[in-house]
């Protein structure tokens, strides 16, 4: 993962190819504007120990980083390697937008995922007349839900996985999210509803 000091906030990105996460937290920040990569194993240790109502410290160089709060300390060595650049990905426009309840699509992400099998990507259409979910099911047969949604641009139908759209729609924590995408092979973004501080970039699949 990416750990990034910009002016007054810490930036946090991580990327597995097929999505992208992106979180910015507020905070003091001395020194230069500076990046480093902290290893996976070292983030999970983190947040086991790290009581979340905490402040937390972390110093670093070239080649450690230490991560201090009131009530522990983890030291850990950093990844010597350049990120991708992964702000050249995101994308600037995206003229098709649809504005959703959070936990209405969520449920309707679930209902999909229990009735067809795990690599069955959902095709999501966005129009007008709101998002309608579709899954083909194991025995041939197809699975639609519906939900109430704010859209803008032009109708559009975009498949992805459905396990990594509800992780990244999940993550938004507001009411309400915004799924934003420019074409059915482009990248779509999921951003929390009045609130900047977070952004999840998601490939889609093959319709």
């Amino acid at each position: 993962m990416l750990l990034a000091s910009t002016g007054k906030a810490i930036r946090l990105v991580a990327t597995d190819g097929y999505r992208l996460a992106m979180r910015d937290i507020e905070g003091e920040h001395t020194g230069s504007d500076d990046s480093f990569l902290i290893p996976a194993r070292a983030l999970a240790e983190l947040q086991r120990l790290l009581d979340m109502s905490d402040e937390i410290t972390v110093r670093f160089n070239d080649l450690d980083a230490t991560f201090q709060s009131p009530k522990m300390t983890l030291s850990t060595r950093l990844i010597n390697a350049e990120y991708p650049p992964y702000q050249t990905i995101i994308p600037k426009n995206n003229p098709n937008s649809a504005i959703v309840n959070r936990e209405e699509l969520l449920d309707a992400l679930r209902r999909t995922r229990v009735l067809a099998s795990e690599m069955t990507p959902v095709r999501m259409r966005m129009s007008t007349e709101g998002i309608r979910l579709t899954v083909q099911l194991t025995d041939g047969s197809t699975s639609v839900e519906d939900i109430d949604a704010q859209f803008t641009g032009e109708d559009i139908t975009v498949a992805f996985n459905s396990e990594y759209l509800a992780n990244g729609v999940d993550a938004c924590g507001t009411e309400e999210v915004v799924i934003e995408t420019s074409a059915p092979n482009k990248p779509a973004i999921v951003k929390p509803v009045g609130d900047t501080s977070y952004l999840y970039l998601l490939m889609p699949q093959r319709l």
